[in-house]
């Protein structure tokens, strides 16, 4: 048994099967819980003699217990403002039509509609700014790719943003054009995106904290209870961000744990201003986008892409500029949170790392590396050389297999999503969904990381199985490892005494469940802080209590 002393009235959590991730204590059968904190994990006889007459008794009824998920990389607020769009995943080009003029319909003539999720594999080709213009009533419209690097926009939309045949191509980003007409076709890649965005009508503080509580109380209902988001964007400024998320979120709101990490355009803000932290939100890593997607062929690669032999993607960031803000940054004390898809982008993106910690020696600084989905091993032995963490998301996988041949060729898919490969090189690994891009179900992505395939399925034997994780291993990407990358794994990530209180409960043990069903696992109770945060199922009346 462990246990950290004993104290106040408690909680004491009973008759269940207690994953703890703990290496020491792997298992137990009762946990303590006091002031937000564990005070002791082991077997009821170890526990009970600590909890006193006071204490308040939780029977689990048999349930598997795991520490609190940890989602390392999301947009919590633009998946809350998603869930009111119209949802075009996996849609036909004649139901994403559709969708839009069910979205329309009754709306003012001067109302824009959003949405996001389609992909031209789908759709069969790319969409064009008539179509959603006609299904718009001629509306505005702008409606994003799945991966959200690329958008369609339509003709209104194209004109309150000041598109033109005559606009340039910004840094970092293109407008496609009618290789005839030399007209904008309404696709937009990149920061190309920017320019429509900035002209839809801003949603109203009480609507962006109304969207992060739902998005919050969803999360719960997963089984997550700490959460890394990247919306300083959609929000609009760091300050208005931050004050979101404390009127949002939070001990005496939706009891969900926030690190907040910065996009890169307000890192002087950032840097400029101590910002108030606690136990519930504090401020993270600075954003920095290297390049763009591998499904909308702007992630930076070395060489061509197969299927577009005259294409390299985007470097979002140009290299220098990207060496500024890593070396800004960690001089400042800071962590970078570098978005590198392609492995030119990877590359970039360990030379300023490797520059900046040669430039100003640090003690474990614990960069990371977003999505990290095409790699060489060279470049796996040099991510763990430098001591990056790897953020990834299985569930890509699912999604992406049936086109990333075509994109990259034999050779390089050798090395695409490589989760096993990173652990086996000794890279700290964390995981998370990136919503709205892919759903915000942690249990999905340990399924993918597992089986590597998608919710169908497929392939029958997986996408490049030897990447295949071990149920526990997947597990430890949402919990450890998104702890470790936070550098909270003193207080999050296993279920210790001395750490916060926070875990779920669940039907199933994922060590011994049937691989195909990980997807299906649904939580029964979520508890954060020693308290109940969310109840499902047979603890129904403990959320009403």
């Amino acid at each position: 048994m462990a246990n950290a002393g004993a104290g106040g009235r408690g909680s004491l959590f009973l008759n269940c099967d207690i994953i703890t991730l703990d290496a020491r204590h792997p298992r137990g059968e009762a946990l303590l819980a006091r002031e937000g904190r564990i005070v002791a994990v082991g077997s009821l006889n170890e526990v009970l003699p600590l909890a006193g007459a006071e204490v308040e008794r939780i029977d689990l009824g048999g349930h598997v217990v795991l520490p609190g998920l940890f989602d390392s990389h999301l947009h919590l607020l633009a998946y809350g403002l998603s869930l009111n769009e119209p949802n075009l995943a996996r849609a036909s080009l004649g139901e994403v039509l559709s969708r839009i003029r069910s979205a329309a319909a009754g709306l003012p003539p001067s109302a824009w509609i959003l949405g996001r999720g389609w992909d031209e594999a789908s759709l069969g080709s790319l969409p064009g700014k008539d179509q959603i213009e006609e299904a718009a009533g001629g509306r505005p419209c702008l409606l994003y790719r799945t991966c959200g690097h690329v958008a369609v926009a339509g003709r209104r939309a194209l004109r309150q943003a000041g598109i033109t045949p005559a606009s340039p191509d910004p840094a970092g980003g293109t407008i496609d054009r009618d290789p005839v007409t030399g007209d904008p076709t309404g696709i937009l890649r990149e920061t190309a995106i920017q320019a429509v965005a900035d002209a839809v009508p801003a949603p109203s503080t009480a609507d962006l904290e109304s969207a992060v509580r739902r998005a919050a109380g969803e999360a719960l209902s997963l089984g997550i209870t700490s959460v890394r988001p990247e919306d300083v964007r959609t929000a609009g400024t760091l300050e208005r961000a931050c004050s979101i998320y404390r009127n949002a979120v939070g001990p005496r709101h939706v009891p969900l744990r926030v690190v907040l990490d910065v996009f890169h355009l307000a890192l002087g803000e950032f840097l400029a201003t101590t910002w108030p932290s606690d136990e519930w939100f504090r401020l993270g890593a600075v954003k920095i986008f290297a390049d763009g997607s591998l499904g909308a062929r702007t992630a930076a690669l070395s060489d061509p892409y197969r299927d577009d032999p005259g294409n390299r993607g985007i470097q979002v960031t140009p290299l220098r500029e990207l060496k500024r803000l890593v070396m800004m940054t960690h001089r400042a004390g800071r962590q970078v949170a570098i978005h590198a898809i392609g492995d030119l982008a990877v590359a970039n993106a360990l030379d300023a790392i490797e520059e900046a910690q040669w430039a100003a020696p640090r003690r474990d600084p614990r960069h990371r590396l977003l999505h990290c989905q095409v790699l060489t091993s060279a470049l796996i032995r040099r991510m763990a050389r430098a001591e990056v963490v790897a953020d990834v998301q299985p569930a890509f996988v699912g999604s992406d297999y049936r086109w990333v041949p075509d994109r990259l060729g034999l050779r390089r898919t050798r090395h695409a999503y490589a989760w096993r490969s990173l652990l086996e090189a000794g890279v700290r690994v964390a995981g998370s969904s990136d919503a709205p891009v892919e759903p915000l179900n942690p249990f999905y992505g340990i399924h993918a990381a597992v089986t590597r395939q998608d919710r169908e399925g497929l392939p029958p034997r997986g996408w490049r199985s030897r990447e295949r994780l071990s149920p526990l291993e997947a597990l430890q990407l949402y919990t450890l490892g998104a702890a470790y990358a936070a550098h909270e794994e003193d207080r999050k990530g296993s279920l210790e005494p001395g750490k916060f209180a926070d875990m779920v409960a669940i039907p199933v043990d994922p060590s011994r469940a049937d691989p195909p069903s990980l997807k299906d696992i649904r939580p029964v109770l979520t508890v954060v802080g020693g308290k109940v945060a969310w109840a499902g199922g047979p603890f129904q009346g403990l959320a009403e209590n």
